[in-house]
């Protein structure tokens, strides 16, 4: 349980937990643009079956899933978040969302055209999906290393002895 300390300590720990989220939704992004750039590998190996995509689509998921309850606890403590943080987390639900409906997409296209996945409209996906995941671990990490440098400003001005701003 957490107490009010009278110095924003008790919203500072919601921050604080939200920068672990970040990090952890970081993880998982990461690990969803890996599996979304071998699919996109994929598309020049015309020996490979569609288990080998629909392995790596349903990775794919599970990964967008964790990001999705991590994303469910930021939303929670979205109120008591910094400014920064907010939007942060609004911008990443957003692309985390975007590849969410994208990964199922091709999953349906996939399960319904197992012997088509040369087709332009499967590789438009699959660009799609990897774009996504890109951006999205762009976004995240801009997140993290915003935190990080803010939490590093604050040792060093408690270092130095400053007055700790809010």
């Amino acid at each position: 349980m957490l107490a009010w300390q009278g110095d924003g300590g008790f919203l500072r720990n919601f921050q604080n937990e939200a920068n672990g989220l970040f990090k952890d939704v970081q993880f998982h992004a990461r690990r969803a643009r890996s599996h979304a750039d071998r699919l996109k590998s994929y598309a020049v190996d015309s020996d490979l079956g569609w288990q080998a995509y629909a392995d790596q689509l349903t990775q794919m998921r599970s990964e967008i899933n964790s990001m999705g309850d991590d994303l469910c606890r930021l939303e929670t403590i979205h109120r008591v978040l910094a400014p920064w943080q907010q939007r942060s987390v609004d911008r990443i639900a957003t692309a985390v969302r975007l590849l969410a409906d994208n990964t199922q997409d091709a999953i349906l296209f996939e399960n319904a055209n197992q012997r088509m996945l040369w087709s332009p409209t499967f590789q438009n996906y699959l660009d799609n999906l990897s774009s996504q995941a890109r951006n999205l671990t762009a976004s995240v990490g801009n997140a993290v290393e915003y935190a990080k440098v803010g939490t590093e400003y604050r040792d060093l001005r408690h270092d130095l002895g400053m007055k700790t701003s809010s």
